[in-house]
């Protein structure tokens, strides 16, 4: 089963998929499962095959015997290794760089899309629905203005090692404060102070009067003005035929992602919670591209300067057979790989070597993710 927290991609992925390079060659692609597509042989676990429309070339791009899937920083990346070997030696392999869409084609399964290759490790970005963060299916963590999109999925708590967002209570005197546990689209964690909390609440009170349910998420997220609102309802009865309702509004604070929420006030009766949150969650999703080793998002309040790690040598890893020369910003001495090659692979044994790569540029990508871009020779 193809699974991570409340990722579960093999959800309506029983066949073949195909997407194309900008040259000439095709692949078929099939999740957490065989290809059927692309007559790259009887293997039970071809995963990816690559093949040129006219010709006898079928090559396999990766198996899913050893499959890696992994949620970090935002990214969700399947990764297939284990493809036919190359003419530079290195095998085959599959980078897929899933990501929450919705509203993705083909009934919210959505198509992969091919980015490029590197030394015969083959990219693929997938927008699916599939794979956006969230317990209840079909309740996206996401708000979508035009152009501009926001995520909040950087603020939900789902593992045991995280804890619930804890609000700031200023609105009573200290005999009379309650702990409020929030989380976001998702239901609170039942830990710490939080234990004895209802399953359904996704915000907790806990005082001396006793617990209370102020709402479970039951909408999507929606831009309200510059803010973005979130609305948890159906909590524990307040009056006749009443039900706790708690209003979040989530106000963009660049740079900043700790920050807690804070309750604004109560009605008297009750039914109506107020919080307040200021955080770079709110924020609008940018990519920015940067020059000279520094890349900054003015809306998001980041700035990065890497060249600092530049370096004339660059950097040596060893391996028991090969040595990798990395640089950051620039270029490795040419002796080794030859002249603008930022990343080196080089066989002890004196056989043979290769470069990973060229640096491009250096890209600040949806406020969170830095990355080094490298491209091919």
């Amino acid at each position: 089963m193809c699974f991570s927290y409340h990722f579960f991609l093999s959800l309506g992925y029983t066949s073949a998929y195909l997407a194309k390079d900008e040259e000439e060659y095709y692949y078929y692609l099939n999740v957490c499962g065989r290809t059927n597509g692309g007559n790259c042989g009887n293997d039970e676990y071809i995963s990816t095959c690559q093949f040129k429309p006219g010709t006898h070339q079928h090559k396999v791009a990766g198996r899913f015997a050893n499959q890696i899937l992994r949620y970090a920083d935002g990214d969700l990346i399947l990764t297939y290794p284990g493809g036919d070997t190359c003419s530079s030696g290195f095998q085959r392999m599959t980078v897929i760089n899933f990501e929450c869409n919705q509203t993705a084609a083909n009934d919210g399964k959505g198509v992969p899309e091919y980015v490029g290759e590197t030394d015969c490790t083959y990219y693929f970005t997938w927008e699916t629905k599939y794979a956006c963060v969230g317990e209840k299916e079909g309740l996206p963590c996401r708000v979508a203005d035009k152009k501009k999109h926001h995520d909040l999925s950087r603020l939900i708590r789902h593992s045991e090692s995280e804890q619930n967002w804890e609000a700031v209570d200023g609105t009573l005197v200290e005999a009379e404060k309650q702990m409020f546990f929030i989380n976001v689209c998702h239901n609170v964690l039942r830990k710490g102070g939080a234990e004895n909390c209802s399953e359904e609440a996704s915000v907790c009170a806990v005082g001396k009067n006793g617990i209370k349910n102020l709402g479970t998420f039951m909408s999507p997220p929606t831009k309200v003005g510059d803010m973005i609102q979130l609305i948890y309802s159906n909590g524990d009865s307040c009056g006749q035929n009443k039900k706790i309702q708690t209003k979040i509004s989530l106000i963009c604070k660049p740079g900043d992602l700790e920050s807690a929420p804070v309750l604004m006030n109560s009605e008297q009766d009750e039914c109506l919670y107020k919080f307040e949150w200021h955080t770079a969650a709110a924020c609008v999703l940018s990519k920015t591209k940067g020059d000279n080793c520094k890349v900054s998002d003015s809306q998001a309040g980041f700035s990065f300067d890497l060249s600092p790690l530049m370096t004339e040598k660059g950097y040596e890893v060893n391996t028991s057979d090969y040595s990798f020369y990395i640089n950051i910003c620039g270029a490795v001495p040419n002796v080794l790989c030859g002249q603008n090659s930022a990343a080196c692979q080089v066989k002890r044994n004196g056989e043979g070597k290769w470069s990973l790569g060229a640096h491009v540029s250096l890209r600040h990508r949806y406020i969170f993710l830095l990355l080094a871009q490298l491209s091919n020779l």
